[in-house]
């Protein structure tokens, strides 16, 4: 006879693994699209630099920071607005992912903003909100803790006429 409960731990576990390699890959995808915006802002930052002795390869200190701080504006508005207006980005539903309460009700508007500025505190604070993922025995963020929220697989929508 089959304990159930222990097959049932066994499905959240590998569950929880794949959820885990679903954000990564997401996490990856949205990694991309910085790697573009940081190219798009060290263009900008150059061609706009007031003097030529800014954009040589001594790097300025107005350089470095167009070209650090451009790439993290785009991020949190592309964070900020995608998941707050939409409830998803590109990545995540590539991956397959959506925003889900811990109690399976789906999120408010409200909450998805505060899920975006926890986010922002996971980041600021040199990531680590990030790293407690590897810490968390049930593989959250700190912005999962905060808001009660989490990734999971996209439910698939049958269609009754079929």
């Amino acid at each position: 006879m089959t304990d159930v409960t222990a097959t049932n731990e066994i499905a959240d576990d590998a569950r929880v693994r794949a959820n885990v390699v679903r954000l990564a890959a997401a996490q990856a995808l949205t990694g991309a699209n910085s790697a573009v915006i940081f190219a798009t802002g060290s263009i900008v930052g150059a061609t706009l630099a007031p003097d030529v002795s800014f954009a040589t390869v001594p790097i300025s200190m107005y350089v470095l920071g167009l070209a650090a701080g451009i790439p993290c504006l785009f991020w949190a508005a592309y964070q900020y607005l995608l998941v707050v207006y939409s409830a998803s980005t590109p990545g995540l539903r590539l991956a397959g992912l959506e925003l889900a309460r811990f109690d399976g009700t789906s999120t408010t508007r409200s909450l998805r903003r505060w899920r975006v500025l926890a986010g922002w505190l996971s980041a600021v604070s040199l990531g680590m909100g990030y790293a407690w993922v590897f810490l968390d025995e049930d593989a959250l963020c700190w912005h999962d803790r905060i808001t009660h929220t989490y990734m999971a697989p996209k439910k698939r929508r049958t269609d009754d006429a079929t």
